[in-house]
């Protein structure tokens, strides 16, 4: 099967999929999206996919994991942010360095794993 007909059967299949992970039609259609550029550029290998229904669903479910992950820390960071921004006056630099330092310590295991 050439990548046009790939594209063609599984693009509709794997953006229903992500959405079930990312809710938003957009999101889903981006991770689908960079899942076939990623599988563009590596289209020499395709031919050595054996299961290539498994091997693009776990792609695309990877990619919402990535995404997902992404979104957790973003919200993390905005909310350190706002928090620093109500407690400004009370809150010296030294705690605020502390806590947006373990804060990313423990993000940086989570997106490790």
């Amino acid at each position: 099967m050439n990548f046009s007909e790939l594209y063609l059967i599984y693009y509709p299949k794997l953006v229903r999929f992500a959405k079930e992970f990312v809710m938003l039609e957009e999101d889903a259609e981006n991770i689908t999206q960079d899942v076939f550029t990623d599988l563009w550029e590596k289209r020499e290998a395709m031919d050595h996919i054996e299961n290539m229904n498994a091997y693009l669903f776990r792609l695309v479910r990877n990619k919402c994991l990535d995404y997902l992950k992404h979104k957790v820390f973003e919200q993390k960071y905005v909310e350190i942010v706002l928090m620093y921004q109500l407690y400004q006056k009370k809150m010296k630099r030294k705690n605020l360095f502390r806590l947006l330092s373990t804060v990313y310590l423990k993000n940086v295991v989570i997106y490790s794993c």
